[in-house]
Order: C-alpha cells, then structure tokens, then sequence
C-alpha cells in the first residue's frame, strides 16, 4: 500500500466557491481531482490525503468542499484535512462535528507568515487544541522554521496527533541550511504524538534526481525519528510550481527510499503507508 501523506487539489475559481486573492495557485490551470487520480494510477500510489490550497480559503464551509467531493466520487482513495479557521462565533460548533464529514480526518494549520492568517500569535487556537485533542481530532501543523511551536503544543496536549508538516522547513535552501534544520527537529523527540512528513526535501537539493545532496540529512531524520513517526509525502504541486519539469511524480515517490536503501519491508511499509495511517486512523 502506497499513500501520499499530502497532495492538494483545487478546481477553477467560482463564484460560489472564490479562490482567496491573497494567494495564488501553485500551477497555472486547477489541478483537478481527475488529474489527481490519473497521476495516482500512473505511477502506482494507492491513496493520497488531500489538503486543500491557500488559494481554496479559510471559509469553513466552502473551503474543503472539492476535496470532500472528491472523497464521495471516489471511496477509499481520499482522506482529507481540512482547512478550518477558528475565529467565526459558529467556529466551536463546527468542530465539535468535524469528524462527522464522510472522508474528513482532522484539520490542517498553515501557520506561516502573512497573509496566512496570524493565528497563533493572535492566541485565536487557545480554545482548539484542547478541543480537538478531546474529539480526536488530528492537526497537519505547518510552522515553517519554529518545530518549538509544535513542540510546545504536543507537551501541553499528549493526546493531541499532530502531523510536522514538511519536516517544519520554511526558507530553507541548499543542503548546509537543511543539515543545519534537521538538528533542529530533535526538539520533537520526546513527543511520539508528534510524526513528521517527508516533503519538500527536492525544493533544498542542489542537484538534479536522486538529490544525493541531501541524502545525509534524509538519513538524520530516520535515524533520529525512525520510520513510525515518518510519513512520505509528495505536496506534488507546490514542487511543480517551484522546480517545473525539473522534478517529475516518480521522483517524489522513489527518492526517499532511493536515500534510505537498506529498510526492512516493515520500515518501508511505516514510511509510505502505516505511519499516516495509525495517525488519521484511516
């Protein structure tokens, strides 16, 4: 079983449905549910979560609603995390039923610079976290550059399942600054709620395919994290966006394992199935 941790889909901008102006799409035209699948079918990946883009918005109930369709149009191929905005006076209500969307799997936070919205500097996710930890609620946290924030939330919530978006990277380039970042992420270690997505990774490299340049801090991650707290993930889009035809699916797919060749087949299972798994309880 193959399962990418994290693929965004959007459709065309709508008037029931706008995209967000303060943000743009990661490619020039939607990049659809059924080019999801036919890209899923090519290259042999079972499942995929789908996160929905920037550019879908914060509004609760338009923002998640292509990727909860696309869970509906094809069963079992889709989990989705959600974007959810916890400021709106309805927004308490809205969760205590988050779970109850058919393919919904908790509740994905984007928390980066502006324009994202400023949420946990505003304390607008005080109320959240031990919500969500009571409904069992799991939280894709993206926080570029600061993996003390989540670790601070997995200290204060163990019950909490939280997903290290992207290995917590933000402007991190080459191979130096990325070696440099991993040590960083030790700040994790006690916390096994915490898991982390392999992601992103091509965006540091200074090569082209395998990426050998930043197999050794590949290497770090598993030896510090070992493969049940690793997820692979794609974010197939946003890597398209930044590199082009210089980065292909199959890449994405095989360039982890390629850097860590000597996994036992219970070690490759966790990495690219059963650590996203037992994490969304999917």
């Amino acid at each position: 079983m193959l399962t990418d941790a994290q693929l965004h889909v959007w459709e065309a901008d709508r008037p029931d449905r706008p995209w967000d102006r303060q943000h743009r799409p990661q490619l020039p035209e939607p990049f659809t549910v059924e080019r999801a699948v036919a890209l899923l079918d090519e290259h042999g990946v079972d499942r995929a979560v789908l996160v929905p883009p920037l550019v879908s918005g914060f509004n609760n109930d338009t923002a998640n609603a292509y990727a909860l369709e696309a869970v509906a149009r094809y069963p079992g191929r889709f989990a989705v995390m959600g974007r959810f905005d916890p400021r709106p006076p309805t927004a308490r209500r809205v969760l205590e039923s988050w779970l109850e969307q058919p393919g919904m799997r908790g509740v994905r936070l984007s928390l980066e610079g502006p324009p994202a919205p400023q949420l946990l500097e505003e304390g607008a996710l005080d109320w959240f976290w031990p919500a969500a930890e009571r409904l069992g609620v799991a939280v894709y946290f993206m926080r570029p550059g600061r993996p003390q924030d989540i670790a601070a939330v997995a200290e204060r919530h163990p019950e909490l399942r939280i997903a290290c978006n992207h290995l917590a990277l933000g402007g991190v380039r080459g191979p130096e600054a990325l070696a440099a970042h991993v040590e960083t992420l030790r700040v994790l270690l006690p916390y096994k709620n915490v898991a982390l997505t392999i992601s992103a990774l091509a965006l540091c490299s200074q090569q082209g395919y395998p990426y050998a340049d930043v197999f050794d801090s590949v290497r770090r991650v598993y030896d510090l994290f070992g493969t049940s707290r690793l997820a692979w993930a794609t974010d197939y889009t946003a890597a398209r966006g930044r590199l082009g035809d210089a980065v292909s699916y199959p890449e994405l797919r095989d360039f982890v394992g390629v850097a860590l060749p000597d996994l036992t087949d219970a070690e490759r299972a966790d990495l690219y199935d059963g650590t996203i798994r037992r994490l969304l309880r999917w």
